[in-house]
This record gives structure tokens, C-alpha cells and sequence, in this order.
């Protein structure tokens, strides 16, 4: 590309310019009036714009975003270090409760927090009335008859359905 080669010109070898995946992402405005700068235009200056000021605003964001750059792998390296002592806790806490278990067997209290740990809650009773349908009665209870039915009529049998 046009710019990316005006832009390795520009620099010092070594140098951010902004056309390697770890440098600021310049926008095609920015690209086009560096590499302007820096070879048609060297020598026309402008109020407030000149090849000079051109050089040093992208030298700026340039060091800035190396910095930026720094910190990120630093970060990086951090988050890394993290995640592996995450992982160091979490096989020693699995452990720990292994044995806590076995500890606690004998003091509810203490057996109750061991089992949230482990990720299984106390167990909840089930509520004594339900909502919906009742269950369809089993056949032994279809020949029980309520004893308030032989007062209803004669001495006649009720037949089971």
C-alpha cells in the first residue's frame, strides 16, 4: 500500500506508525494527510499545519499507543496469572470440602454449609397441598365407600365403578 510504505519512510525503523496489528488504527483521513506530509507537502505549511506538526501529532499518538500496547500484554500476562491461580484454589477447595464433608458428618450445622459448597442446597420438603388435577385413585380405593352413603338410601348396595 501507498501510505504504509510513505508511513515506513517517515519513521525511523522500529517506529509505531499505525500499519502493524499492535498499533492505532489511524483513520484514512489521518493516513492520507501523514503521508501527504511527508512527501507532497513537505514543504507547504498552513497556520497551525505543517509537515513538522504532522510528524509530531503522529509521534504522540504513536508512544502513546505503545504504552498502551505495554500495558495491554501486562494485563494479559495478569489475567493469565489470575485464571491459573483461580484454577489452584478451585482444585484445593474441591479438596477441602472432600474432607470437610467426612468432618462435618456429625454436626448438621456445619454438613449443611460443606453441602451448598459442594453445590447441592438443603433439601426442601415438598408442600403438603398441591395446585392441579388430584391423582386418578388406584383400584384398591375405588372399593372404599364413604360412610356417610349408607345414610343416603335404603339397604341397597352402591355398586363400584
Amino acid at each position: 500500500m501507498f501510505l504504509d510504505e510513505v508511513l515506513n519512510a517517515w519513521f525511523p525503523k522500529g517506529m509505531s506508525h499505525g500499519t502493524s496489528a499492535t498499533t492505532p488504527a489511524l483513520s484514512t483521513a489521518s493516513r492520507t494527510v501523514v503521508a501527504l506530509f511527508h512527501e507532497e507537502l513537505a514543504d507547504v505549511r498552513f497556520p497551525d499545519v505543517d509537515a513538522p506538526r504532522v510528524s509530531a501529532a503522529y509521534a504522540t499518538v504513536s508512544e502513546a499507543h505503545e504504552r498502551v500496547d505495554a500495558a495491554r500484554r501486562v494485563l494479559e500476562a495478569a489475567l493469565a496469572e489470575e485464571a491459573v491461580a483461580l484454577e489452584a484454589l478451585e482444585r484445593l477447595s474441591q479438596r477441602a470440602l472432600g474432607y470437610l464433608r467426612i468432618f462435618a458428618e456429625d454436626r448438621p450445622e456445619l454438613a449443611a454449609r460443606v453441602e451448598e459448597g459442594l453445590g447441592r442446597p438443603k433439601r426442601i420438603e415438598p408442600e403438603v397441598s398441591r395446585r392441579g388435577r388430584p391423582k386418578k385413585a388406584g383400584i384398591a380405593q375405588l372399593d372404599i365407600v364413604p360412610s356417610d352413603v349408607h345414610d343416603v338410601g335404603a339397604d341397597e348396595p352402591i355398586a363400584a365403578e
